[in-house]
């Protein structure tokens, strides 16, 4: 058996059906995703949400699943909380097995107006779930990202786990320390911890729209041209929602399985596009191909080119992306249309 079967065989009988896993950040876009897998694999899941959010902004409810988990309200910097979560999962006979850590304040722009609050959640919101993950026994999955890696040169594309973290722009900065914490964490306290390090992720469900995809989309079901703050150059690796949770729930039974210590994993697409030419295969793809977006060039700077080199998630975790580009896209512009009502206000 090679190894690409053998690692699908030891994911089916790592299955965790009948495990209880905690996911912090589980009202967001990611969070939501990752819930929804999980309780497809039969897990019981326990949440952490910062904020009430209305149904209309909550992602556990546009997924439908907000009756199917157990929510314990507070900041992931909060200890009481992060102990609520972890400690006491709301009535289960069971204790938790792994943690999936999704919160984080996650908008590159925001960053750069609010690098406090982003240091303050990405890294000391990973200390205080790391500390009570290793004083519980609890297993830990990790969010980093692709940003981590930082503006390497050419020769390191696509970038491979092993890649240097450099990352110095405020957001990538805070996700490159969140990423070395958890993992020292693992080293340090012998704590089976895996970190996830995604490309940019789209999909149904993301209303944020300072974000390219939704903001495109929302701009052209309003009528109006895309709009591009940057100057459309970058170029990134994006990776579809679905494939991302996916990914998720793989690590963590990887983690429950083999408890790795700090182990890291790229998921992505495998290709760049830069934002000029994903905001045209939007256009194309909604069926306004001669719609050209405005180019701003205001944004702050960003990393120039990088995608994912995702071949250890393929050989050790059987993963792979069932999405490209243009099968992502059209689910995500079918369900903003679909959802016109809820979020177009």
């Amino acid at each position: 058996m090679d190894k690409q079967n053998l690692a699908g065989a030891l994911s089916v009988a790592g299955s965790l059906e009948e495990k209880v896993v905690a996911v912090t950040g589980a009202d967001g876009f990611i969070g939501s995703a990752v819930c929804q897998r999980l309780l497809d694999e039969g897990a019981a899941v326990v949440c952490l949400v910062r904020d009430r959010l209305p149904r209309q902004r909550s992602g556990l409810a546009l997924r439908g699943i907000a009756e199917r988990v157990q929510v314990v309200y507070g900041d992931v910097c909060d200890p009481r909380a992060v102990e609520a979560l972890l400690a006491e999962p709301l009535g289960l006979d069971r204790p938790v097995d792994v943690c999936v850590h999704l919160a984080a304040q996650a908008l590159v722009n925001r960053a750069y107006r609010a690098p406090g609050q982003t240091w303050r959640t990405n890294v000391l919101g990973t200390l205080v779930v790391a500390e009570t993950c290793q004083r519980l026994g609890v297993a830990l999955v990790g969010a980093s990202s692709d940003k981590a890696y930082g503006a390497l040169g050419e020769e390191f594309l696509p970038y491979q786990e092993s890649a240097p973290l450099s990352a110095v722009l405020p957001y990538d900065a805070t996700k490159a320390c969140a990423d070395i914490l958890m993992r020292s964490f693992a080293m340090a306290a012998e704590m089976p911890v895996a970190v996830a390090r995604c490309g940019n992720t789209y999909g149904p469900g993301d209303l944020n729209f300072s974000r390219i995809v939704p903001d495109t989309i929302r701009a052209l079901l309003r009528g109006r041209r895309p709009i591009i703050r940057s100057d459309g150059t970058a170029e990134r690796d994006y990776v579809y929602v679905d494939d991302v949770a996916e990914a998720y729930v793989r690590l963590a039974e990887y983690v429950l399985r083999e408890r790795p210590r700090g182990e890291p994993f790229n998921f992505g697409s495998g290709r760049s596009i830069s934002v000029l030419e994903l905001v045209r295969k939007i256009c194309e793809i909604f069926g306004t191909p001669d719609v050209e977006p405005e180019i701003l060039g205001t944004e702050p700077p960003h990393i120039p080119r990088q995608w994912l080199d995702s071949s250890k998630a393929q050989q050790v975790l059987g993963w792979r992306p069932h999405y490209s580009l243009e099968q992502g896209l059209e689910k995500t512009i079918a369900w903003y249309r679909e959802q016109r009502e809820t979020w177009l206000t």
